[in-house]
């Protein structure tokens, strides 16, 4: 029974000296480095092609503001910044499942945060948020949420 064991070790050592004889060899080199160059290059060649085939960015164009209605009585006691309140920016649900399907397709797996999202160069033209807000991915309802920068994400 260990005489199969023995005779795959001495093959082994024999093959280890055999490999020693060889790589004494100054063609033996030349051929490997001519092999690495080679292999070097064609790995280039295909990054290349594979970044070339890639998809552009789901392009995200922001709704026109909506323009306020022309002279509209105010209440008594309402200040100029209570008629005016902005929505914040919504994607829509395809353009964001889009986006995500192609992380999820690079990385199989979703991601952590929207920023990932913008990073890996998934989605663009989002506007950036208000100062002391950051979007939050909800992955289950598909939607961009604005909240606070300094609350925790919740799990």
């Amino acid at each position: 029974m260990k005489q199969p064991a023995a005779n795959a070790l001495l093959k082994s050592l024999l093959a280890l000296g055999y490999v020693g004889v060889v790589l004494r060899k100054p063609l033996t080199w030349l051929v490997l480095l001519v092999a690495l160059v080679l292999w070097w290059t064609l790995r280039q060649h295909r990054e290349a092609q594979r970044e070339a085939s890639r998809p552009p960015p789901v392009e995200f164009a922001a709704a026109q503001p909506k323009s306020p209605p022309a002279e509209t009585p105010k209440e008594p006691g309402e200040t100029e910044d209570e008629g005016m309140k902005e929505e914040p920016a919504v994607i829509p649900s395809p353009v964001l499942e889009t986006a995500v399907g192609r992380f999820h397709r690079d990385h199989r797996r979703v991601p952590k945060d929207f920023e990932e999202l913008q990073e890996g160069r998934y989605i663009a033209g989002v506007p950036k948020p208000p100062p002391g807000m950051r979007y939050q991915l909800d992955l289950r309802r598909m939607k961009l949420r604005l909240v606070r920068a300094d609350l925790v994400p919740r799990s």
